[in-house]
This record gives structure tokens, C-alpha cells and sequence, in this order.
């Protein structure tokens, strides 16, 4: 009679006992699983580091379009002033920083006792600069940066505006305030004991013939002059309510006031009479006229998109709407500074000084919008799959027109999450490789600047690999890569799927070797515990037969499946 042996092996499985049976020429054999642990002797080769990939900012020096100013406080007044180039007059801290229009830092006045408020003589050679902490005010020569001469004006100088050789300027430490004046031939300093302010910060402005100031209301005074020279304000004309003003200019005889609570730029004549409120996005920070005053430009504080526009003076109508870039490349918080706005000096871009809070603090720039509409943008992404477990993607993105700009490429597939900035170099290509341990989507996203508009995110699927990897617990030898075991009790496997995902199901089919050929028996079905293992061991076996198992993943949406034979191992 022929004789069959019997095989069994057992197979850990998280909270369940699971019965098969073998058949074909085994067929009095049977399959009998335990839930018992694994002995201490395993000798675990397999790869169990988890597999992380983090936000990296690949952004290299040479490819940064906007400059970062970091002052020592932050920005108290901002003026424009337009000559050869285009410059910024940037008072913060104790120093004024002379600013072109590529954010670049020229000079840097320093010893500027709490500069704030800045004012430009009317030929354009001066520079004014309130030194609140000092209690005068400064005149600087524009082309050499020096300190000419300071007047001593009592008490805390705040905001300044220059109307032919008369230097106006608000006053006070806190509280109510007062209204000075400066006459720049004489240097003779002057209060208008009559005419307080409710604020000491009032911003202030003048046109050709009357100054006005913002302290909570807008106000107007009309100015005449004495017999002796000096100025003299007449009576108060009072304006609207505007308790949160950020930004007080004239064009023409227009007077334009900016309240962060009221979506619009106010428009007045110089009585104060209204003449337009031109609507804005939310929280209106900054305004500009073009010289011939058919455009304005206005900036806004605002978390995302839409921080500029380009506003017909004469319909109010938007022409440009362009979104203000962020310094990290990462979704921020960018704003126009109060008054940090103007047109450049070909009036064919509007140059902004923006702000950005950051992890490390406020990081200022220099941003730049054409006077056209934004350029349409694409972005495209290719992916390569990984040619195995734990190999990486190549992710490959292409910018047609828009070269050296940042691309944030990100990899999503069940609750895992990943992302790179992947920076294009001059013919608009970049490309990054990514481990990537679950199958889902690519997305490549390319914001918008002051010249372009977002582009639609290109999305691609991908698919990831799986891994059995399979230990074995030692044998007494190894020959011809047979291992050999002299316990049955030994005779022991121990595998990981990766990643690392409880309840996948894996099937497992143990073959014996007959003569020269590999009989299977029927294959049968384990799940992976929380650590992604299934545990395998022999329960009985015939001394000198050549056994060997297969485990079969079959893949799910997760990842593709995978496939490992152990190697072969004998009782004996």
C-alpha cells in the first residue's frame, strides 16, 4: 500500500482559527492553525523602516523672483517716489531703507530715532522723516543719504506732507493730537494751538490748498497765508467717519482715504464733497494713480488671491486682478503694505511692497503687476511608476512659458500625504523623485503671480507596489541554500507585506517535492495583523521532503499585488 505523508503547518492570525485541507496526492493531510506567538529565534531580515516622506523645498537661490526685506519693526509709513527709476522710502525702526523697484536695498539710513513718517520736498531733493522718538524731524539729502539739517518740534512727530516750502505734520505721543507746521526756507517751527487732533497718529495730506486730516473723521482745512508769510488754517470742514484709516493721499484736487473696514477707496474733492468709491476686495490697504490719473491701482490685506487691482478711474471697472505671490511658496498670508503701492516709472507695471507672516516672523517684498490682464498658465505632470517596493517615482513637470517658477507637486493615496516644491528650470521643466508607499493621485499646482493666472492643476494616477518579504527562522545549516532543521517545532516563517496595512488578505500554498517535480497543495487564505505580518509554521512534516511556501497578494487600491516564495526547507 502506498505510503502518504502527512504535512501539517500553522499560520498566527489575528483573532480567528482558520481550518483547510490539502489535497491531490496529500490528501489525508491536513492544515491546522493556531494562534500561538513565534519563538524568540527568528532572525528578522526584512526591511521594517516605515516609509516617510516629508515637505522639502527644493528652491534654489538663483531661481527666487521676489526679494525679502526683513526690517527690525514693522512698516509705520511707506512713500513712492518716481525720478530715474523708481524708488521706495521705507521708514522701520530707527532707519529709513531707500528701495528700488526690484527690491533691492540701495542704502540704509540708520540713526533715525523711531522713524515714521515721510515726506518729500517739492523739487524732489529731500527727504523728511519724523523721528518720533527723538521729537524732530529729519531733512535728508536723497543723493547722498546724509542728514542735512533737524528741526526740534516738541512733542513726538508723526505723519508729514510737504506743500510748497511748508512741511505740515501731526503730533503727539498718545492720545489727542496737534497739527504743526515747519517753514523749510526759515527753518521756523510752528503749533496751531486751535486745531487738535482726537488722534496723535493722524494721518495727514494736503492739495494745492487745503490740508487734510484723517484721526477717526476726515477733516479739511483751507489754507491762506499771513501778512507775515506764515500759513494760516481756516475753519474745519468735517467728513465722514472712518475710525480704522490706513492710507491718506491727494491726486489732483482729489482726496483719497483708505479704511480697512470699508470695501472701497474713498474719493473726495478737497471739500470733502464725494466723488467715487471705487470697489475693492476685502480690506483695502494701498492705492495709486497713473500720471494722467486714468488708472488707479489698488492693494488689499487679504489671505489668498485677488490682492491687486487695476481700476478705470473713469467706470470703475477692473482691467487686472492679480494675486499677490507668497515668499515661502507655500499657501500664505500675503498683503499690500498700507500705502506701499505705486506705478512704475513707464507706468507699465504696478510695483507693490508686501508682507508676509511666516513661521520666523514678518518677511517683507517686492512684487510687480503688468498693467495688463494676467497671461494664462499651464502645468503638465508625467509620472513614471517604481519599478518596486520602496524604489521612488520619478514625477516630471513641465511650465510651457513660464520658466523657473515653483510648482508644488503633491501625492496622495488613502490617508497618506506627501509634498515637494519642485522648482522649473529655464526651458520650464523640473522634476522630483518620490517614494511613494500608496497608489493615488499626483496633482501639480502652479499659482498664479502679478503677470499670470493660476493654472488648472494637472492630476495623474499612479500606482504603487507591494512587497512579501519572508523570514525564516534559523536552521542548524544551510546547504545549497536548503535550509536544514532538526525540530520540527523550528520549522517556522515569519512575513510582511509592505506597507504596513492590517487585514489584507494574503494566500499562502505550501508545495512538497515529489522525485523532481513541486506538487501544491490547496492554497489558503490568511489576513495580515495591525503590524502587517502573517506567521506560518509547520505542524507536522516527513523527514527528508523539500517543502517550500508561496504567499500571493493580489493587490487592492491601496497598492499592486506581489508574489514570494520562500526558500526551500527540510526536516532532517
Amino acid at each position: 500500500m502506498r505510503r502518504v505523508a502527512k504535512a501539517v503547518f500553522t499560520t498566527v492570525v489575528v483573532g480567528a482559527l482558520l481550518l483547510g485541507t490539502g489535497q491531490g496526492a496529500w490528501a489525508d493531510s491536513s492544515v491546522e492553525l493556531r494562534t500561538s506567538g513565534m519563538s524568540s529565534s527568528y532572525v528578522d531580515q526584512a526591511n521594517t523602516a516605515a516609509v516617510r516622506v516629508s515637505a522639502q523645498d527644493s528652491e534654489s537661490e538663483s531661481s527666487r523672483r521676489y526679494h525679502a526685506l526683513v526690517a527690525p519693526a514693522p512698516f509705520t509709513d511707506v512713500r513712492f517716489v518716481l525720478s530715474d527709476q523708481a524708488h521706495m522710502y521705507v521708514a522701520a525702526g530707527d532707519a529709513v531703507y531707500d528701495i528700488n523697484d526690484r527690491g533691492e536695498i540701495e542704502r540704509t539710513i540708520t540713526g533715525l530715532a523711531g522713524a515714521t513718517g515721510l515726506a518729500m520736498s517739492s523739487d524732489g531733493t529731500t527727504l523728511y522723516v519724523a523721528e518720533t522718538g527723538a521729537d524732530k524731524i529729519a531733512a535728508i539729502a536723497r543723493a547722498t543719504g546724509v542728514v542735512v539739517s533737524e528741526f526740534a518740534v516738541g512733542v513726538c512727530p508723526q505723519h508729514l506732507v510737504v506743500l510748497a516750502t511748508t512741511l505740515f505734520y501731526s503730533a503727539g505721543c498718545s492720545g489727542a493730537g496737534s497739527i504743526g507746521h515747519i517753514n523749510l526756507i526759515t527753518g521756523q517751527v510752528a503749533v496751531t494751538a486751535d486745531k487738535t487732533l482726537s488722534r496723535s497718529d493722524a494721518l495727514i495730506a494736503a492739495t494745492s490748498d487745503t490740508l487734510i486730516t484723517a484721526d477717526g473723521h476726515l477733516r479739511s482745512w483751507q489754507i491762506t497765508t499771513a501778512d507775515d508769510g506764515q500759513p494760516v488754517l481756516g475753519n474745519e470742514n468735517g467728513g465722514p467717519y472712518f475710525p480704522h484709516a490706513l492710507s491718506l493721499t491727494t491726486h489732483a484736487d482729489k482726496v483719497v482715504i483708505i479704511d480697512s473696514e470699508v470695501n472701497g477707496y474713498g474719493i473726495y474733492s478737497s471739500d470733502l464733497s464725494p466723488f467715487h468709491m471705487y470697489e475693492t476686495v476685502s480690506s483695502p490697504t494701498a492705492i495709486a494713480w497713473s500720471n494722467d490719473g486714468s488708472l488707479i491701482a489698488g492693494g488689499s490685506d487679504t489671505p489668498k488671491g485677488n490682492g491687486i487691482r487695476l481700476i478705470n478711474a473713469s467706470d470703475g471697472l477692473v482691467s487686472v486682478q492679480a494675486s499677490i505671490p507668497s515668499l515661502s511658496g507655500r499657501e500664505g498670508y500675503q498683503a499690500v503694505v498700507p500705502g506701499g503701492l505705486m506705478f512704475a516709472a513707464d507706468e507699465k507695471s504696478v510695483v507693490a511692497l508686501t508682507q508676509e507672516w511666516t513661521s520666523h516672523g514678518r518677511a517683507y517684498s517686492v512684487a510687480r503687476a503688468t498693467t495688463t490682464p494676467p497671461s494664462p498658465s499651464t502645468v503638465t505632470v508625467r509620472v513614471t511608476t517604481p519599478r518596486g517596493y520602496g524604489k521612488a517615482a520619478h514625477i516630471q513637470v513641465r511650465t510651457p512659458g513660464r520658466p523657473k517658477v515653483r510648482v508644488l507637486v503633491a501625492v496622495s493615496g488613502g490617508s497618506w500625504h506627501s509634498s515637494r516644491i519642485v522648482t522649473t528650470d529655464a526651458h520650464g521643466l523640473g522634476s522630483v523623485d518620490l517614494v511613494v508607499p500608496y497608489s493615488g493621485t499626483v496633482t501639480a499646482s502652479l499659482a498664479g503671480d502679478l503677470s499670470h493666472q493660476e493654472a488648472r492643476p494637472s492630476t495623474v494616477q499612479i500606482r504603487a507596489p507591494s512587497a512579501l518579504t519572508i523570514t525564516m527562522a534559523r536552521g542548524y545549516r544551510v546547504v545549497r541554500r536548503v535550509v536544514h532543521y532538526s525540530l520540527l517545532n523550528d520549522m517556522r516563517q515569519r512575513v510582511l507585506l509592505s506597507p504596513r496595512v492590517p487585514s489584507r488578505m494574503v494566500t499562502v500554498t505550501l508545495a512538497y517535492k515529489n522525485g523532481s517535480r513541486w506538487l501544491n497543495t490547496k492554497p489558503f487564505t490568511l489576513y495580515t495583523d495591525a503590524n502587517g505580518y502573517v506567521n506560518t509554521a509547520m505542524r507536522i512534516a516527513r523527514r527528508s521532503v523539500p517543502y517550500r511556501l508561496t504567499f500571493r497578494f493580489s493587490g487592492d487600491s491601496l497598492n499592486t499585488g506581489s508574489v514570494k516564495t520562500s526558500p526551500v526547507f527540510i526536516l532532517g
